[in-house]
């Protein structure tokens, strides 16, 4: 089955699931180009026909702090990701895997307590303009109209988008050039700074 084994690797989570052999949320081998070995990545197989790639898995110990973030540059990390809970994928290498696998969603998924935000870039022009605003755009683009509520969220964030700082994507009071803090750490914020 393909995703399975190192020497049948997939080209992504995506294609796992539209060859018919998703299995359950998990570890799946892939290679998303010939030139570089097969990664061991962690793919989300149930969520919204499934087929979707953990970037990153971070952990915020209290409310003011962050552990120190751990910013891959390479395909060597993807094993890494589920297990460390500060470690992301860096903006050039999300930058790849756009170029290569013909990236279109990105999904925001946080808990907190009982609390659950579960976002999707929406699957059209606007999602679009999402992605290039984390990947190397500078204009924050809207939050009404450019996401989806995903199958987890109970929010207030999702219900409200005019609740948004500016009503935008990312966080301008920080600046508008933070590299990977921007999709890491200033993604999405409320007004309140929530």
């Amino acid at each position: 089955r393909r995703g399975w084994l190192p020497s049948l690797p997939a080209k992504s989570c995506k294609d796992i699931v539209g060859s018919g052999d998703a299995g359950l949320d998990g570890k799946y081998w892939v290679r998303p180009d010939d030139a570089r070995p097969p990664a061991h990545v962690t793919c989300d197989m149930t969520t919204n026909g499934g087929g979707w790639l953990l970037i990153s898995s971070i952990e915020k110990i209290d409310s003011h702090d962050i552990q120190p973030l751990r910013v891959c540059k390479d395909y060597k990390c993807y094993p890494d990701i589920a297990n460390f809970m500060s470690l992301a994928l860096s903006p050039e290498l999300l930058q790849q895997i756009k170029r290569r696998l013909g990236l279109t969603q990105m999904r925001f998924h946080c808990r907190k307590d009982k609390k659950q935000l579960d976002l999707i870039t929406s699957d059209n022009n606007r999602g679009s303009h999402v992605i290039k605003y984390f990947l190397d755009e500078k204009d924050r683009p809207a939050a009404c109209g450019y996401f989806e509520r995903g199958p987890e969220d109970n929010s207030s964030l999702e219900k409200d988008c005019h609740g948004w700082e500016s009503e935008k994507w990312g966080c301008g009071g920080l600046g508008t050039d933070l590299g990977w803090k921007r999709l890491y750490r200033n993604a999405i914020r409320g007004k309140s700074g929530i």
